[in-house]
């Protein structure tokens, strides 16, 4: 997510770096505010579905980023305090292959200055959730096999289900946000395939 076009100097990350194996690749959580960058590093698999949370602990004492694979905390950046975002105006893309200003990747990379990914997404996602608020790791629990509603949810800001029904209406490319909100998408260069590894309820 970045509030402008183009590479931007404020935005955060989740991506998937490219990989040569057939068992797994690095997942890349990023947070970048001017000059002030900082990256948590974990390795995802291949062929399997897992439940990934990446937090932002923007508190005092904390100030570092925390990723979690299937409700286990697997990785925790260095603190760091970090400027404003200004994502009033912000535009979040799922699966793009944005090119952002990232932090280095390791301690032997620290001269990396942006993340290129070399293609889209490859993949499936069953839900994408986004929240205002930390989710520890009993509320991962509590939610991480059901449907969630937005009036007894904390803090949810946009929920994306992808299993919109196909039919024969116009509007097959719009993914509908389930938070209440009303923060909708559409899906770029939409085709029926798609949608077929969706669930229908």
């Amino acid at each position: 997510m970045k509030p402008n076009e183009g590479v931007s100097d404020r935005a955060f990350t989740l991506a998937l770096s490219a990989s040569t194996t057939t068992t797994g690749s690095n997942l890349i959580f990023s947070v970048v505010s001017g000059a002030t960058r900082f990256t948590a590093k974990t390795t995802c698999a291949k062929g399997a579905w897992q439940r990934i949370v990446a937090s932002y602990y923007r508190s005092s004492g904390q100030n570092n980023l925390k990723l979690y694979v299937d409700e286990q905390l697997k990785k925790t950046s260095l603190s760091n305090e970090i400027d404003d975002f200004y994502f009033n105006v912000g535009t979040m893309t799922i699966g793009s292959g944005s090119k952002v200003a990232t932090g280095s990747l390791n301690a032997e990379e620290a001269e990396a200055e942006f993340f290129t990914p070399h293609e889209t997404f490859s993949g499936s996602i069953d839900e994408f959730r986004f929240y205002h608020g930390l989710r520890s790791i009993p509320k991962q629990e509590a939610d991480k096999t059901k449907t969630i509603y937005p009036n007894n949810i904390e803090g949810l800001v946009a929920y994306y289900k992808f299993n919109e029904p196909t039919g024969s209406h116009n509007m097959e490319e719009i993914v509908l946000d389930s938070s209440g909100n009303s923060l909708h998408g559409k899906i770029t260069n939409y085709s029926q395939d798609l949608r077929l590894t969706s669930s229908f309820y």
